[in-house]
């Protein structure tokens, strides 16, 4: 399970949640994506756990010629580098993948979007533990 977390340029905050990982949710999710790209500004993705293929984003719409993909490695502050994609001011969207996300650093986040007049896309799995049962990262 999935849990989204989309503030937009005018800092309208939404969250859902899912666990629907098929190929219709992901082109739908996507096509979503693609509606907040701006002909003259980015789209910069930052540690995605999984990218679908270039063909995929074509026919959902995005325009690959103005996308950034960001790949952490470990030790790397996700929330540093998508709170510094939104201050740079040149990205219309920043879709983010985190493992933790507090609440301070989810404000901060919100709050840097709106300033940068940007949409941003806060995605935290819900991890699976040892006996199989979920155990899901506070969003508080």
């Amino acid at each position: 399970m999935n849990t989204y977390i989309l503030t937009d340029a005018v800092n309208k905050t939404r969250f859902f949640s899912t666990n629907s990982n098929t190929n219709e949710f992901e082109m739908r999710f996507w096509q979503a994506i693609a509606r907040l790209q701006e002909s003259n500004r980015w789209l910069c993705v930052v540690a995605p756990k999984r990218m679908p293929n270039k063909q995929l984003l074509t026919e959902a719409g995005i325009e690959l010629n103005r996308m950034l993909v960001i790949h952490t490695h470990a030790g790397d502050d996700v929330a540093k580098i998508t709170q510094k994609a939104l201050k740079l001011g040149k990205c219309c969207a920043v879709v983010a993948w985190f493992d933790q996300l507090d609440k301070q650093e989810r404000e901060t986040i919100i709050n840097t979007a709106a300033d940068s007049k940007a949409a941003c896309v806060m995605v935290k799995p819900t991890y699976v533990g040892i006996n199989n049962t979920k155990s899901t990262i506070k969003v508080a």
